[in-house]
C-alpha cells in the first residue's frame, strides 16, 4: 500500500505550518519541494558548529515512512562523513545514528531490510505503531525533532 502524490502532498501542505514553526523555534532551516516531494533541513552540529543537512523523499508518505538520510550541504551525496555519530539519550547507549549509516527509526523508510536497513523484523505499513522505546514520531515535525534531540547528544560525525 501507498500513497498517491495528490494525497502525499496534501498532507505535506497540511503539516507545512507545523513544519516551520518548529524550523523557526529551533533555528533550522528547512524547504519543502511538493512537486519533487522533498523535505531539506539543515542546521549546524551542536558539538562541532559543522553543516549539516537532512534530507527525506515524501513520496509514500504517510503511508509509509519518508526515506530520510543525512547528505553532504548542497548536494544529494550521502557518504559516512554526512552522518553525525550516536551518542547516549540519557545514559542509554540507544542513539537513532547508526554508524552503518541510518537513522535506525520507524519513522525511516531506510532502516527497513528492503531498503538496506537492520530491520527485518519491522513491518514498514504499520510504521506508526512500532514502539521500540527510543523514539516515536508520527508526522514530519516530530521526525525533525527527534532528529533535533539525538543530534544535540552526538559527539562529532562518523567518518
Amino acid at each position: 500500500m501507498s500513497s498517491p502524490p495528490s494525497f502525499t502532498r496534501a498532507t505535506v501542505a497540511a503539516e507545512h505550518d507545523a513544519i516551520v514553526a518548529w524550523a523557526e523555534r529551533f533555528g533550522w532551516t528547512v524547504t519543502v519541494d511538493l512537486d519533487a516531494l522533498v523535505l531539506r533541513a539543515t542546521t549546524t552540529h551542536p558539538k562541532l558548529g559543522r553543516a549539516l543537512e537532512v534530507v527525506a523523499s515524501l513520496a509514500e508518505y504517510p503511508a509509509k515512512p519518508p526515506a530520510w538520510r543525512f547528505v553532504t550541504p548542497g548536494t544529494d551525496d550521502s557518504p559516512t562523513s554526512a552522518w553525525p555519530s550516536p551518542g547516549t539519550m540519557g545514559g542509554v547507549s540507544g542513539s537513532i545514528f547508526h554508524t552503518n549509516p541510518c537513522i535506525c527509526a520507524p519513522w525511516n523508510q531506510l532502516a527497513y531490510q528492503v531498503h538496506g536497513g537492520p530491520h527485518a523484523d519491522w513491518t514498514m505499513t504499520s510504521w506508526r505503531e512500532i514502539t521500540n522505546g527510543l523514539t516515536k514520531a508520527d508526522t514530519l515535525p516530530d521526525m525533525l525533532d527527534q532528529i533535533h534531540q539525538h543530534l544535540a547528544v552526538s559527539p562529532g560525525m562518523q567518518g
